[in-house]
């Protein structure tokens, strides 16, 4: 393998910057699907247009559209020295690589140049690498949103550069690599939308493969076969091929989005890889995505419309330092914490444990505070999760755990108090049509129960909080 010959000082900095060379079969996928592409939309070649690679790594992407168009002029972008040397000698001279990061700026292009970005950019939560997004990454983060953190990938900075690339010229192709989260995530609904009116067509080949939110295949046996991640990382994987036609596009101004499209590949490492060697764009069973489902849902309110203060649940930092199964133990373990302090709170379902405020690294304190009032109560309810977490809501009379409901890494549970500790109500029921706080808050009790609800919205209630229909009346 090419990272075989890496010094050890190459390897720190892939580690560093969550880089992970790309397998021979993605590359060749993405390359023969770019070519098809460009041919049937643009009557060019690769070879007539501006290929540029953002993240070069070993050159596997190059090599790939080499073979399928062996005069293309090919750009390609390497911040790690080591690896560029390597790039270098693995990659004709034709190639031109720069020894520094793309997002430091953005490529000067000749008038009519249709640039056709390919590449598998680094995966890492908090950026290591400079540029020059700052503000173009705002574009993508929702009003209101508390959680930005899964917006700072360097992925994400990456298709927002490659986006900016496209729409700067009027007309072109990214296929990106990219971690599969941003596809259903719920923080990125407005970078998906931002894509869609972008681009003209918008595809992803999810690869899945996630350790973090585990779909088994169907398969021989109760649960399936397990999936499996074509690279050695814990989240799932995801091939990513946008196109914009033209500079004015596809989309009227305020008309609707266009609909993404998705296909699933699942099952061992090898078959996946196989299957890529096999196929490209044409070949790909695509679908739209989210699948369709009632068209009303969309429009009922959500719960956080209708509370009006409401926080996932308090985080600890580390379990056995801030839960305790008394009161004694908790005094025993922290001599100068107050008994005062201490109070029970809902740890697992089922399972309440002293704790105190002070022991959380994040404690929530604006919205639990409400729940150490004897009587008040709160509905606790998932703002996603993987397919296996069984339990999706509950009601509670205590402050909560943030892993209440599921330990599963997406499935954070979230506290919507009824009441406040003043005696004010915090859930407004008129837009479910009722005058009733209680009577609103047991209709969505009903609702999130009921078989047939939790059976058409199954897809929608695994992306984002609970949507509630109006009370339908005597």
């Amino acid at each position: 393998m090419a990272s075989d010959i890496l010094p050890a000082a190459a390897l720190d900095q892939r580690r560093l910057r969550g880089i992970y060379f790309t397998p021979p079969e993605a590359a060749d996928y993405l390359a023969r699907s770019a070519e098809y592409l460009v041919r049937r939309e643009f009557g060019r070649s690769l070879a007539d247009c501006a290929v540029i690679e953002p993240a070069l790594g070993d050159g596997a992407l190059a090599r790939a559209v080499l073979k399928v168009a062996p005069a293309a002029r090919i750009l390609g972008y390497e911040l790690v020295p080591e690896i560029a040397a390597l790039a270098r000698r693995l990659l004709p001279l034709a190639v031109e690589i720069r020894a520094e990061s793309a997002l430091a700026g953005f490529p000067d292009l000749d008038p009519g140049e249709i640039p056709v970005i390919l590449g598998n950019p680094p995966w890492r939560g908090h950026s290591a690498n400079p540029g020059v997004l700052a503000d173009l990454l705002h574009d993508w983060i929702p009003a209101g949103e508390r959680n930005t953190k899964w917006l700072q990938d360097d992925y994400l900075r990456f298709m927002r550069w490659a986006q900016e690339v496209v729409v700067r010229s009027g007309r072109g192709l990214v296929g990106l690599v990219t971690n599969h989260s941003w596809v259903r995530g719920v923080t990125h609904g407005r970078m998906r939308e931002d894509l869609l009116r972008a681009f003209d067509d918008v595809r992803v080949l999810d690869l899945h493969g996630s350790t973090l939110r585990p779909e088994p295949e169907p398969g021989p046996g109760p649960g399936g076969r397990r999936d499996q991640n074509v690279f050695p990382v814990r989240a799932g994987a995801a091939i990513v091929l946008m196109m914009r036609v033209s500079a004015g596009g596809k989309l009227p101004a305020g008309g609707e989005f266009n609909q993404l499209r998705i296909s699933d590949l699942r099952g061992s490492r090898r078959d996946k890889l196989d299957w890529l060697a096999r196929h490209d764009w044409a070949s790909t069973p695509w679908r739209p995505w989210p699948d369709p489902a009632d068209p009303a849902y969309g429009g009922w309110p959500s719960l956080p419309d209708l509370f009006g203060i409401w926080s996932i649940g308090m985080v600890s930092g580390r379990d056995r330092d801030a839960y305790f199964a008394t009161p004694e133990a908790a005094l025993s373990r922290h001599p100068d914490l107050s008994r005062t302090e201490l109070f029970q709170a809902q740890f697992r379902q089922g399972e309440t444990r002293w704790t105190a405020f002070s022991l959380h690294t994040r404690p929530r304190r604006k919205v639990m505070r409400h729940l150490l009032v004897p009587g008040k109560k709160a509905l606790i309810a998932l703002r996603q999760s993987g397919p296996g977490v069984r339990v999706r809501h509950m009601v509670a009379d205590r402050p909560i755990d943030n892993c209440v409901l599921s330990t599963e890494s997406t499935a954070r549970a979230f506290a919507f108090p009824l009441a406040l500790a003043d005696g004010s109500w915090n859930l407004d029921p008129a837009p479910l049509g009722l005058g009733d706080p209680v009577a609103a808050f047991d209709h969505i009790l009903r609702i999130l129960d009921d078989p047939t609800y939790q059976s058409r919205h199954r897809a929608a209630l695994l992306r984002d909080f609970p949507r509630i229909p109006p009370y339908p009346g005597e």
